[in-house]
């Protein structure tokens, strides 16, 4: 697996450090259990895989034997289902990872300069809401004339301005081809923490992590469960 591109996507993506760590852990695991992740994800998009991992509630239920080859302690039935939630991050990273445009293809100095005009002609929220970007849990923003703006953001909207490009979407664009190209082409990003460390947002922001988090730990596991079992 690309432990250390996945780990810069999590963070480039806007996730904590815990989940950051929580699914590294566990992707490792799946990669060291059933081998080079990449090439199952190659084969047949994870399907396979997501098969050994499948617990249902009636497998719980009737007490089913851990059907994987991960040694696992605790409830079988929730375990999995976080393991299927970190398979589908690490495959939401690997689809990004490799559609990745071309060198060729990405914004040059000039598309972002356009880019961070229409983001000062037309607002914030217009922007963000147009090209569909949440403006929320922005890791890195990029510096232009002692103005902070939304990198990934930035970088998606400059799409538009090269010869015959299209705008990317928060869905579209990746976080850290983001960071990287704008750094390359001489900007300076920004973490989070450094442009905002101390202000008065931060209550807010921990407090927007905590829900991420619990949403991605708890929440998301379950309803994977129960719409996996409502299909049985």
């Amino acid at each position: 697996m690309r432990e250390a591109e996945f780990r810069d996507w999590l963070t480039a993506e806007g996730y904590g450090q815990g989940t950051v760590s929580t699914q590294l852990a566990r992707t490792r695991r799946l990669d060291q259990a059933y081998g080079n992740l990449d090439e199952l994800g190659r084969k047949d998009r994870f399907e396979g895989l997501r098969r050994e991992l499948s617990y249902s509630s009636n497998d719980k239920r009737s007490g089913k034997a851990n059907p994987s080859q991960l040694e696992i302690d605790g409830d079988l039935y929730s375990n999995l289902a976080s393991y299927r939630a970190s398979l589908n991050f690490y495959e939401r990273f690997a689809s990004a990872a490799d559609s990745d445009a071309s060198e060729g293809d990405r914004p040059d100095r000039e598309a972002v300069l356009k880019a961070i005009d229409e983001f000062e002609t037309i607002g914030r929220d217009a922007f963000m809401s147009m090209h569909d970007f949440a403006d929320r849990n922005i890791t890195y923003q990029v510096a232009h004339n002692d103005t902070l703006y939304p990198s990934k953001a930035i970088f998606g909207v400059a799409h538009k301005y090269m010869p015959g490009g299209a705008a990317r979407n928060s869905k579209t664009c990746n976080g850290t081809e983001a960071r990287l190209h704008l750094e390359k082409l001489g900007f300076e990003i920004v973490a989070e923490d450094d442009a905002t460390e101390g202000g008065e947002n931060a209550g807010q922001r921990d407090a927007d992590k905590i829900r991420q988090y619990v949403l991605e730990e708890y929440i998301q596991p379950g309803i994977a469960a129960a719409v996996e079992n409502s299909g049985r």
